[in-house]
This record gives structure tokens, C-alpha cells and sequence, in this order.
């Protein structure tokens, strides 16, 4: 299922032994629910280039 989410809030990027550095985003779906993604590697978070109020497709598992 895919989903679209607003950001309004992203953490400082974290090390983590299985994960490589990651960062936590959290924001509000089109329906009005709250959501958390994590984690995001770095390297994705890089590519992508996400702001607070951007919207942002994903897919959820």
C-alpha cells in the first residue's frame, strides 16, 4: 500500500551498529493520521533531499 505523508519533523542523523547512520521522520497523512519512518539510511535521506512541509510518497509494509 502506498501512502503520502506531510513532514513535519526530521531527527539529527544517528549511528546505529545494524543500520549504518539513519534518520527518524515523522509527519501527517493525507487522512490526517500520524506517521513515523524509520529508519531511513543516510544515504537514501541524501538522494532524496526532503524538507519539513514536503510532501513525500512511501511505500507501507
Amino acid at each position: 500500500m502506498r501512502e503520502r505523508m506531510m513532514i513535519l519533523a526530521k531527527a539529527y542523523p544517528e549511528y546505529s551498529t545494524k543500520y549504518n547512520y539513519t534518520i527518524c521522520t515523522a509527519g501527517i497523512t493525507e487522512c490526517g493520521d500520524w506517521r513515523r519512518i524509520y529508519p531511513i539510511p543516510f544515504d537514501i535521506y541524501l538522494k532524496a533531499k526532503y524538507s519539513k512541509r514536503d510532501w513525500i510518497e512511501y511505500c507501507c509494509v
